[in-house]
């Protein structure tokens, strides 16, 4: 079969129920209408592209032309500019010839027609200037440097001065914004755009230049105007179209220049205020419409980097736009803007629109026309020949038909007569047929209606095409409904006998039957709304000549009376075999009853008997006769009471006072009717038993009395609290030794340390004394932070510890601790990796201490227990995007992975106590084993908790979350300076005293400060150091707080109470480590507080800032090593970019590599190193600039 016979028998049927006309007609008018419509839609669409092109073309022409003016217009002023530099750098040009100075600026106005004003204004307050205005006269305005007026005098016909026309007061050029500009920028640069309230009123720009001398120094300001009229006549005798308009606005929107006549400019009502305007606010729609399409496509005009060629529509009218940006290095930022109505090229084309569709109208109407004289001469005929086939259909065979033609309809007419007479013919024997095959039918219905059995004929389909009157009388219908084979059960309600469920169809009598079976079946029921008849049904099948069925016929009939009687018999068996069963089961039940409740009330005595048994408490029922009524237990009994009476009871065991209160407390439970409990002993021989007691009321006069011993209990309450006395003793105990042991750790630690951090900034010092130097000090640290530890410990076990939350930088801070390690890990021969996995806050609220802490606990661990591989540090805000933005407090997980030497699954439940570490005898390092316990204690205390996940041989991953509320106006912190290279400062020199009762801990100090210019003054207790400050007037003061005679904050304090002392700063040093030391020193007067052993950055930086000073460093590092032998070339250029892109992984990695390849530049690179360490990268880039220049 052809896959386009379905389409061509869709097209006969559709064209079949078409008239003969409208299938001649219609046709030819839509193809001819179809071809016109095409020829002009094409037509128009072409020239709409036509449209498109030349409005591109006429967009990037006036862009073009624009941009190509204004940089030939705006590069005049600062062409000026240069040549008056450049002459005065030859000495051509010089101020004190101000005759000179003054006809070389009016022959430059003369020559540069678009320059309004030429003048030069020197830093010592000197201005020369000449200026055109409107009305074409030139002025000259000059102002001495003693004098702060300004004159102006029109000039003659030679360019001299003429009639002074104006002096103006109070004028100082350097406040001027052109003046500004160029101070500020150091080099050619623009002014704002600028308003001059004159008659008419102008806006011009100024173009600076700065001149310095040879030691950069400011001599003055060259600066040459524009005006903004020639821009606008630009504009305005531009060729756009019709109604296009083309406007120049700066980043900010406001107008620069139109090519309307409308001014860039509004002036208030008193001619005092003249603004600025923007494109959004001007008068002519089109420019206000284009301005607005802008603001609100962009929502920032800075977003416009290239050329935009766009298209937008106002009220429903296409319009061509174009911007385009005019941008220089010299800080002009301007937008070009050029639109046309699409409008203004569309006449001629809507013309030729106008005139296709009056062309198409045309060409409908005459096809029209044609096809109904067409149609009409084809369907005339055949008119005729449809009247004569009726005619012969309502037996009218005597008209006959006249269609004289010899074509094709000729023909048709012809055959149409021999036809007709042919069925007349055949008509008249048909008739004698159907009449003798009535009379059989009527034969056979009155036979098939007098059978008393019902009978049904059913076609192929199951629907039923016959039943005689029995069978409406059985399936109760009147007329046959419709109903197919699988619809038979549903229709005439055929169910299964003695079921709810409907008959199956596929084994119905008649459904077999059309399959070609016989078929009998007596489980069958109709369901009428009045009762139900069940019935018995035979079918068989009909064929015709050819054996094919053709139909089936069944034969059914009520078989009630039948069911009835079986349905007796059935019921009788069934009473009688229930009757027989109910005795015998109604027999053995009577038996089983019987035995259960025997064994019950057996089981429930002994379970009783058991429950009592072993009941400890005393349970009495009493009531108001004080009277027992039951005792379930034998506890009373073994007591030697007698058990009916609660007074023997309470007079064996009470005294006379005690026994009152007791029963009062009897009657207070039965008169308020509420439980009452107590506690109470007894002393049973020579033991003293305590029980709790609850009495609960029964009735109004009687009570069950439960009684409890609770000796135990009472007895393990004492030892708790003779213990936690004892605990709280140990307490105060170990916290007082702590701090002595603090104490007396870090005084001579003071002196471990300062001096090693002194002999640390010595440059003359060897390798090998700096190496020795630098462990002294390594381990110095490494015992105080062991003495930090186990303060920290006790204190977090003592619920001393308190978080001091400040705003902090997270970046610089995550940061300067990657750095520490990253060289750690440089040092093993592993990588540190710091990973921010997205946007972190850049200013939190959190302490910064604990933080920090947390932080190097367990990266050095990592770093410690890593012997290859990697550690890294990632962080990240964690949550959904969305979430991420609503919370104002960001939850921060930060995650330390390592691939170390793992932890075993035995031990992880207790890597977190005090002094544990990792049982690996070959993996064993130094530690105290505190840091976790200590870390895990501060995570807790900052309301988190630490995870862990460990595989011994893998590694190890630890993360925990914080929520640190995000900082949005706090001021910014600045990265700590190192203070290694520290070698003075500038100002007048500054005196400290230094009051200590240990001399070693004075020594200290005086040699960090005495190195770098402070005068120092000593003395050995608080009296003498009033003394002392009394009489040199110290700019800070340093004190220890305990020493004899007089300590250090009963010093302080009479110093507050001196006039002359007040304000002098006091900062408190001392090796009393806790928080309680630190705030009585604030509360007696100090400033600060230092912790010993002192760190010189801390205290160089706390003395910066009370003292305000300006540190000065030691160059050394930044000479040019034109001695050192230096790496290759391509080396340093390497190194010189990692520098640039500030990447210090990529820096530290050039360093390893330059010292693998060439160790003899090891010394070179060592000095980098330092510089590198103190982030100071600008020196080093400036070292290799010079390093990589030729000689």
């Amino acid at each position: 079969m052809s896959l386009t016979q379905p389409l061509k028998d869709f097209f006969v049927k559709v064209t079949g129920k078409t008239k003969l006309r409208k299938v001649l007609i219609v046709p030819f008018v839509v193809q001819i209408v179809s071809t016109v419509g095409l020829v002009g839609y094409v037509s128009f669409k072409n020239g709409q592209q036509a449209v498109n092109n030349v409005a591109l073309q006429l967009r990037r022409e006036i862009s073009d032309r624009t941009q190509q003016y204004l940089v030939s217009y705006l590069e005049k002023p600062h062409l000026i500019n240069q040549i008056n530099a450049n002459a005065m750098r030859l000495a051509q040009l010089n101020l004190e010839d101000r005759k000179g100075f003054e006809h070389h600026l009016y022959q430059q106005i003369k020559l540069f027609d678009s320059v309004t004003t030429s003048a030069i204004a020197t830093e010592s307050g000197e201005t020369i200037g000449v200026g055109r205005y409107l009305d074409g006269k030139m002025y000259i305005g000059v102002q001495d440097k003693s004098s702060d007026k300004i004159y102006s005098y029109q000039t003659n016909s030679k360019g001299e001065r003429g009639k002074l026309v104006k002096t103006v007061s109070n004028y100082n050029p350097r406040n001027l914004l052109w003046y500004k500009a160029a101070v500020e920028k150091g080099k050619a640069t623009w002014s704002p755009i600028l308003i001059w309230k004159l008659r008419p009123i102008t806006i011009s720009i100024n173009a600076s230049l700065p001149l310095y001398d040879g030691e950069r120094k400011l001599k003055a300001v060259l600066t040459s105007a524009l005006s903004f009229d020639d821009i606008n006549q630009f504009l305005e005798h531009l060729k756009i179209s019709h109604s296009g308009k083309a406007f120049i606005i700066d980043r900010s929107g406001l107008i620069v220049a139109t090519s309307t006549d409308e001014k860039p400019f509004i002036t208030s009502s008193d001619g005092q205020s003249v603004q600025r305007i923007k494109a959004t606010r001007v008068s002519v729609p089109l420019i206000r419409s284009t301005a607005e399409y802008l603001t609100t496509r962009f929502r920032n005009l800075n977003e416009i980097k290239s050329s935009q060629q766009l298209d937008f529509f106002i009220k429903g009218e296409r319009q061509f736009l174009q911007v385009t940006p005019l941008k220089d290095d010299k800080g002009l930022d301007w937008l070009i803007v050029v639109v046309v109505p699409e409008s203004d090229f569309m006449a001629e084309i809507n013309t030729n629109s106008r005139n296709t569709i009056l062309l198409c109208i045309t060409a409908l109407i005459v096809a029209i026309v044609v096809g109904i004289l067409t149609a009409r001469w084809v369907t005339k005929p055949l008119l005729q020949l449809n009247d004569a086939a009726k005619n012969i259909a309502s037996g009218d065979w005597d008209k006959t038909l006249a269609i004289n033609r010899a074509d094709e309809v000729g023909e048709l007419a012809t055959s149409f007569k021999i036809m007709a007479a042919q069925i007349q013919t055949n008509f008249a024997q048909l008739q004698s047929l159907n009449e003798a095959l009535a009379r059989s039918e009527n034969r056979l219905t009155q036979i098939l209606e007098a059978i008393p059995v019902g009978i049904s004929v059913h076609d192929m389909t199951g629907q039923v095409i016959y039943c005689n009157p029995t069978s409406s009388q059985l399936l109760g219908i009147e007329a046959l409904p419709s109903a197919k084979t699988e619809q038979l059960a549903q229709i005439y309600h055929v169910y299964q006998t003695g079921t709810e469920q409907l008959y199956p169809v596929e084994n119905m009598p008649i459904v077999c039957s059309l399959r070609g079976e016989r078929a009998r079946v007596d489980d069958m029921e109709i369901r009428l709304p009045e009762r139900t008849v069940p019935l018995e049904v035979y079918s068989t099948p009909l064929f015709d000549e050819t054996g094919k069925i053709v139909a089936a016929i069944a034969a059914f009939f009520d078989i009630s009376e039948r069911k009835e009687t079986e349905q007796i018999l059935a019921n009788y068996n069934r009473t009688l075999e229930a009757q027989v069963a109910e005795r015998t089961a109604e027999l053995h039940r009577e038996n089983a009853e019987r035995e259960l409740l025997a064994g019950k009330l057996r089981s429930s005595e002994e379970k009783i008997r058991t429950v009592f048994d072993a009941i400890t408490d005393i349970v009495l029922i009493i009531d108001d006769k004080k009277s027992i009524q039951v005792i379930p237990t034998k506890t009373v009994s073994s007591h030697n009471c007698d058990p009916n009476l609660l007074d023997s009871i309470v007079k064996k065991f009470f005294q006379q006072d005690e026994q009152e209160s007791w029963f009062a407390k009897v009657q207070q439970a039965m008169s308020t009717q509420a439980n009452v409990n107590f506690d109470y002993n007894l002393w049973v021989g020579n033991r003293e038993i305590w029980f709790a007691a609850s009495l609960s009321p029964l009735s109004n006069n009687s009570l069950v009395w439960v009684a409890r011993d609770i000796t135990e209990r009472k007895l393990a309450e004492s030892a708790l609290q003779k213990a936690a006395l004892a605990a709280e003793v140990a307490n105060k105990a170990k916290s007082t030794f702590l701090a002595n042991m603090s104490h007396e750790l870090r005084t001579p630690l003071n002196c471990v340390l300062g001096f090693a951090q002194i002999l640390q900034r010595d440059k003359n010092l060897t390798p090998d004394q700096n190496r020795d130097i630098t462990m002294i000090y390594k381990s110095g640290n490494h015992l105080l932070t062991l003495i930090n530890d186990i303060l920290d410990l006790a204190k977090i076990e003592a619920e001393k510890v308190e978080l001091y939350t400040t705003d902090l930088n997270l970046s610089s801070l995550l940061v300067e601790i990657s750095e520490l390690f990253r060289l750690k890990a440089v040092e093993k021969r592993i990588e540190f990796i710091y990973q921010p996995l997205n946007q972190l806050p850049k200013i939190i609220h959190g302490d910064e201490k604990r933080l920090r802490q947390v932080l190097i606990n367990l990266l050095g661990n990592a770093v410690k227990f890593t012997q290859q591989g990697s550690v890294s540090l990632k962080v990240e805000v964690i949550g959904d995007s969305e979430e991420c933005h609503r919370l104002t407090i960001p939850k921060i997980r930060f995650q330390i992975e390592d691939t170390g030497i793992g932890i075993p699954p035995e031990e992880l439940d207790k890597i977190f106590l005090p002094f544990e570490q990792v049982r690996n005898i070959s993996h064993y390092s130094e530690g105290t084993g505190l840091g976790l316990a200590i870390t895990q204690k501060i995570i807790f205390l900052m309301g988190s908790e630490i995870f862990l996940h460990s595989t011994p041989g893998i590694g190890s991953k630890f993360w925990f979350d914080l929520q640190l509320p995000e900082v949005t106006n706090s001021m910014e912190t600045t990265t700590r300076k190192s203070t290694n290279n520290i070698i003075g400062y500038e100002g007048k020199k500054c005196t400290v005293l230094i009051i200590d009762d240990k001399r070693e801990n004075r020594l200290v100090i005086v040699n960090m400060l005495k190195t770098i210019g402070f005068e120092i003054k000593e003395a050995a207790n608080g009296l003498l150091g009033l003394e002392a400050a009394l009489a040199s007037q110290p700019d800070l003061i340093i004190t220890d707080l305990i020493m004899p005679v007089m300590d250090g904050l009963e010093m302080t304090r009479k110093l507050r109470q001196i006039p002359q002392l007040q304000s002098i700063p006091v900062i408190a040093a001392s090796a009393k480590v806790f928080e309680i030391d630190r705030k009585q020193s604030l509360e007696s007067g100090c400033n600060d507080f230092l912790f010993l052993p002192i760190q010189v950055e801390e205290l160089l930086e706390q003395i910066q800032a009370y003292l305000n000073l300006s540190w000065i460093y030691d160059n050394q590092f930044i000479e040019p090593l034109k001695t050192e032998t230096t790496p290759p070339l391509e080396e340093l250029i390497q190194l010189s970019q990692a520098l640039k892109m500030g990447n210090a992984e990529a820096i530290e990695d050039q360093f390893f590599l330059i010292e693998q390849l060439y160790p003899e530049t090891n010394s070179f690179v060592n000095k980098l190193r330092v510089l590198a360490a103190n982030f100071q990268y600008e020196q080093i880039i400036s070292l290799l600039d010079q390093s990589l220049s030729p000689p």
